[in-house]
C-alpha cells in the first residue's frame, strides 16, 4: 500500500484492519504473515507462493513469500544467489541477498538442501535465464542438510543410486518431473 495516497486516518484504519486480520483464524480469511511499513509503502506478506505462480506472476514491487528447499547457493562478497524449488515446477526461483544485510552466521545454515522459507519483493531480474527474482528481506531456516552428507549435489546420479536413497527421489528433477505428470 502506498502511503502516499493516504492521509493519517487512512493510514490508521488500515493499520487496525491489519492488525485485526493478523489475530484472525478463518478459512474465507486471507492469513497475514508478516508486515513491513517503510517510509513510503506498507507491505503485507499474507500467504505462501507456490513457485511455478511466483515465475509467471508480474506483480512487481510486491512483497511475495515462497518456500521449499535450496538447490544451489552461489555468490560473492556483496551478493549470494540461492536457487530454491519446492517441486511444483522443475525450474527454480532466483533469491538475491544482500550481504550488507544479512550476517553470514544467517546464512551459513543454507546449504543445498537445506529447507528455508523467503520472504521478499518481486522485482524483475536483471540476469538472463529468468523474468523475474526475489530481493531478500527475511529468511527462516526450517532444516538444514549437511554439505558432506546430502548426496543430492548439482550432479547426474544413476537410477541405480537414487533406488539407495528412495526418501529423496522427490528431489530430483527426473521424478519431480513424473510426479508432476502424474498429478497433473
Amino acid at each position: 500500500m502506498a502511503k502516499k495516497d493516504m492521509d493519517n486516518s487512512d493510514l490508521e484504519l488500515a493499520k487496525d484492519e491489519i492488525d485485526i486480520l493478523k489475530i484472525s483464524q478463518h478459512p474465507n480469511i486471507v492469513k497475514i504473515y508478516d508486515v513491513f511499513d517503510t517510509i513510503d509503502y506498507i507491505y503485507i506478506v499474507m500467504e505462501r507462493t507456490v513457485i511455478i505462480d511466483a515465475l509467471k506472476s508480474t506483480a512487481f514491487n510486491e512483497p511475495i513469500n515462497v518456500r521449499g528447499w535450496v538447490r544451489s547457493r552461489r555468490g560473492n562478497k556483496q551478493v549470494n544467489f540461492i536457487a530454491l524449488n519446492d517441486g511444483s515446477t522443475i525450474k527454480n526461483i532466483q533469491i538475491v541477498v544482500d550481504l550488507a544485510k544479512f550476517p553470514e552466521e544467517t546464512l551459513k545454515p543454507v546449504t543445498t538442501g537445506s529447507c528455508i522459507s523467503a520472504t521478499g519483493i518481486l522485482v524483475p531480474s536483471q540476469g538472463a535465464g529468468q523474468a523475474v527474482e526475489i530481493q531478500l528481506t527475511d529468511l527462516e531456516v526450517y532444516g538444514t542438510a549437511d554439505p558432506d552428507q546430502y548426496p543430492l549435489q548439482k550432479k547426474g546420479l544413476s537410477m541405480e543410486y537414487l533406488r539407495t536413497i528412495a526418501h529423496l527421489r522427490p528431489r530430483t528433477n527426473t521424478f519431480g518431473a513424473v510426479f508432476r505428470i502424474r498429478h497433473n
